[in-house]
């Protein structure tokens, strides 16, 4: 019996008139919008270019690709084998970016109400994701009450807050415990929030995409070493699109935190980031990650939970492979033992080597054939 495949990242792509026609009349001429120029996709708004990709992935402004429309998308959800999906913005990731309050807050619920609109009446099969503002806590719970009110059972948070604002604050209580009350899960999308372009020297586009890795093991830093999740037992978080870098800061929070404790630095976290000698996050359950590659979770950290994303449009036919083995209960179990000790390396070491001397002596045999 083939598996449920539940993928934990995939795109919309919103109509390009969609903010000039819906936000309020005064803001129209300064909508969030992509213009194609010189070869580009240029995201501007408010008359300021916040990011730019290149033409020529064979997916931009097609229309087959059911980025707008339902029914398309379900095609190609059949032909990747993917029965479900957690929606993200494409173009709206940019809201975060517009640094015009009432501008960015408005582009965010014409967003949220044209992708429950859209995309609402399959809950079997699609689960929007609302995009919250993150500049006002009043503001942040009132959008956040609306949007579950509109039927939506995910909402998306900027991994990268805005300037000022830190996620160990407790002013952001009230909305870690209505997530709660209402177990909606609290989504933090790879490079959402400020530009991840901070470089532009040599090597910038590695070390751009590196940060953007830092950038969610800091979050995780924060809320965890913060208290917000033991202040809020039942809140959920779902790191998107980053793997398991985060594993990387809560390691070495695991190490230090004892000798902090006992050097008696200040201030103090509540409790200790990571329950030490353990490995794992005390919030094991409730840490939930997306795993391209597929592979089992690790269990010497406590990885609870991992899922596959499709990050339409970028899906390739590498992962359609992943896909179609996990939806087989096969999933990459073959290439990535559950075992990381070092006897299993050693095994899988040694392996490697008797098929090596395999190889080589069938390919001798064939030289000598041949001759």
């Amino acid at each position: 019996m083939d598996r449920f495949v539940f993928s934990m990242d995939s795109h919309v792509v919103e109509p390009r008139p969609l903010w000039q026609e819906r936000l309020p009349a005064h803001l129209r001429d300064r909508a969030l919008r992509a213009e194609r120029r010189d070869g580009y996709i240029v995201m501007t708004a408010d008359g300021v270019d916040m990011h730019r990709m290149q033409v020529g992935d064979g997916n931009s402004d097609n229309p087959r690709i059911g980025g707008t429309n339902p029914q398309l998308r379900f095609q190609d959800m059949q032909r990747d084998g993917i029965d479900a999906e957690l929606l993200f913005p494409n173009l709206g990731m940019m809201c975060y970016a517009i640094d015009d309050a009432e501008l960015s807050f408005a582009c965010m619920q014409v967003y949220n109400d044209w992708l429950m609109e859209s995309f609402g009446a399959y809950p079997d099969t699609f689960v929007p994701t609302a995009v919250l503002p993150m500049r006002d806590v009043a503001q942040t719970l009132d959008e956040f009450k609306r949007v579950v009110a509109l039927g939506y059972r995910s909402v998306m948070l900027p991994t990268l807050p805005p300037l000022g604002l830190r996620y160990n604050n407790k002013e952001f209580d009230p909305i870690w415990a209505y997530a709660q009350d209402k177990r909606i899960p609290l989504a933090f999308h790879v490079a959402s929030g400020l530009t991840p372009i901070t470089e532009r020297g040599p090597g910038a586009a590695i070390i751009n995409y590196q940060r953007l890795g830092f950038a969610t093991q800091e979050l995780i830093v924060y809320m965890v070493a913060g208290g917000a999740l033991d202040r809020h037992p039942g809140l959920t978080m779902v790191v998107i699109e980053a793997g398991a870098s985060w594993m990387v800061s809560a390691r070495r929070s695991e190490r230090r935190a004892p000798v902090l404790r006992e050097a008696q630095a200040q201030p103090q976290a509540e409790r200790d980031p990571l329950q030490p000698g353990q490995g794992h996050l005390p919030v094991r359950p409730r840490l939930l990650e997306d795993d391209r590659s597929h592979r089992p979770p690790v269990p010497a950290v406590g990885l609870g939970l991992s899922a596959p994303r499709r990050d339409l449009p970028a899906l390739t036919r590498g992962d359609r492979r992943r896909v179609r083995r996990l939806r087989a209960g096969a999933g990459d179990q073959g290439r990535y033992p559950r075992r990381h000790g070092r006897a299993a390396v050693r095994r899988r070491a040694a392996a490697a080597r008797t098929q090596a001397r395999g190889l080589t002596a069938q390919a001798t045999q064939r030289h000598r054939r041949q001759r």
